[in-house]
């Protein structure tokens, strides 16, 4: 309960010295780091001054900064003729990008585990390796280092140029209305176990902030 009275002569200094340095704002760890990016993601969204289109910027933005990744793309479903597109990309040599942004996929695209075999890892998430994947010409346009797509992987810890993991996002009844996908981590390596669950929540989040914008679109 909150009384009158001097505030500063009433607080014990020493104690509210302690307590702002517990309780600090300033992330302390990776996990703090990854609530923080998320909040202020949110906080971006909260802003009717900003679009849709930044606020994807923004969150692709705070993947290539927080987690592994060097290659982050969003991409969302069409309201106009229902194909899928790539909305944002970051970490793309400027031929690589205006590759992706030709491409337009289908439902049986995005769905087709036959031409795009993966290995599920979440919820929400799905892992592609790149010998899996049959490429043709224009395929190997959207990479940045095309040539070390076919490299063989010695290790299973190995992240390879042309991996990629995609992580689905669902609107209402289960409709996939978008997706985030990461690419070629900083060592080479797989990325850690603790994000994939970060971004299949970062998904999650998108999911309502898309489908918010598009019903006041509507309006």
């Amino acid at each position: 309960m909150k009384t009158g009275g001097n505030k500063d002569s009433r607080l014990d200094r020493n104690f509210s010295s302690f307590l702002r340095a517990k309780y600090s704002p300033i992330p302390k760890d990776d996990t703090e780091k990854v609530i923080d990016g998320i909040a202020s993601t949110m906080a971006l969204a909260n802003d009717r001054n900003q679009t849709l289109r930044s606020v994807l910027d923004g969150v692709a933005r705070m993947i290539y900064r927080l987690f592994e990744f060097k290659e982050i793309a969003i991409g969302l479903k069409s309201e106009k003729d229902g194909l899928f597109r790539y909305e944002i990309l970051l970490g793309f040599k400027r031929e690589s990008e205006l590759a992706h942004r030709r491409i337009a996929y289908d439902e049986k695209d995005m769905m087709d585990t036959t031409e795009y075999p993966g290995v599920k890892l979440g919820k929400y998430s799905e892992y592609c390796t790149s010998e899996a994947l049959e490429y043709e010409r224009d395929d190997m346009e959207t990479f940045n280092r095309p040539i070390i797509v076919t490299q063989v992987r010695k290790s299973h810890e190995e992240f390879l140029e042309g991996d990629y993991i995609d992580f689905y996002i669902y609107g209402y009844d289960k409709e996939l209305i978008g997706w985030i996908e990461v690419g070629r981590t900083g060592d080479g390596k797989l990325p850690a176990r603790s994000t994939v669950w970060y971004i299949e929540l970062i998904a999650s989040i998108l999911a309502i902030l898309i489908q918010k914008d598009r019903a006041k679109s509507k309006k």
